[in-house]
């Protein structure tokens, strides 16, 4: 993703909730690093300038634990089945759905579904090559230290999030930063899609606020996928929708009155006005990872 260190994370302006779940997740102090190969080999795919990415976004495992934080629990249903890996064969389809992925590998973890885990794992090693992200996934060790650390959470965590710093790194040297934004897309959208297919009239105060706080995002993935330079049909598409879905969350009585209030508080969305987003994101989900 685009490079999100502690200090950038903090530049951010989510609302009071999510600042204070990405100071808390994204910050925390680490535990013992593993060691990572750091010799990685410029691959011979297109260069794509980026010194216009001028914003930020989290890395999808910090999406996905921040929605975990505030009370989403596992459902095998909500994930995009790894088998389903090889009908993706244009470039933009595998790099959204590396996202998708991504984001998918993120929740089974945080919910200590391990083997599952492993096999998103291997589907993204699997992906990484047709995108030009061969090198990143080159470590031999990296596989054998998940299967090594499958009993321990916090360790594979601490995997991903290296993993994820390899690829941002790799990105933003060969100026691909582009790459990162269609990734983000594909993990926020499938992030919201399991948020969205948890809510009903028992979610947690926490998560509808979660939820509602994730919108913040759409303008950046936005902005980052009109510039993205290989631009086909399924990346308009996908901008397509979620200018849909901004648009109508903008137009949200609940959002204009949380806009105009004295302290800009977090918008309170009615059930009626989550049941949109959720279609939108759903029809969103279903052009990148198909029905």
């Amino acid at each position: 993703m685009i490079k999100f260190t502690c200090g950038e994370r903090s530049q951010i302006k989510f609302t009071t909730i999510f600042i204070v779940l990405f100071l808390i997740i994204g910050c925390r102090e680490k535990t013992e690093p593993v060691e990572m190969k750091d010799d990685i080999v410029t691959e011979d795919i297109e260069i794509m300038e980026s010194e216009d990415m001028d914003f930020l976004l989290p890395q999808p495992i910090t999406l996905v634990k921040a929605l975990e934080e505030a009370g989403l629990t596992y459902d095998e249903k909500n994930i995009n089945p790894y088998t389903k890996k090889n009908k993706y064969i244009k470039k933009s389809s595998q790099i959204l759905n590396f996202g998708v992925y991504s984001a998918d590998l993120a929740y089974c973890i945080i919910n200590k579904e391990k083997q599952t885990a492993l096999n998103y794992l291997k589907t993204l090693r699997e992906i990484a090559p047709s995108i030009g992200l061969e090198s990143v996934f080159s470590d031999k060790e990296l596989l054998k230290k998940f299967e090594t650390e499958i009993e321990n959470p916090e360790m594979l965590e601490e995997l991903v999030y290296l993993m994820q710093e390899k690829m941002d790194d790799y990105l933003a040297d060969n100026d691909m930063k582009y790459l990162a934004v269609v990734e983000f897309a594909g993990a926020w959208v499938e992030g919201m899609h399991i948020g969205m297919n948890e809510f009903n009239e028992t979610t947690s105060v926490k998560l509808k606020a979660a939820l509602t706080d994730q919108m913040n995002l759409v303008e950046n993935t936005i902005k980052g996928l009109e510039k993205y330079p290989n631009s086909d049909e399924l990346i308009s598409a996908v901008v397509s929708r979620l200018s849909e879905l901004q648009n109508t969350y903008n137009n949200f009585e609940s959002v204009k009155i949380a806009k105009n209030s004295e302290n800009h508080s977090s918008p309170i969305l009615t059930s009626e006005e989550v049941g949109k987003l959720a279609l939108i994101i759903k029809e969103t989900r279903e052009l990148i990872v198909g029905k």
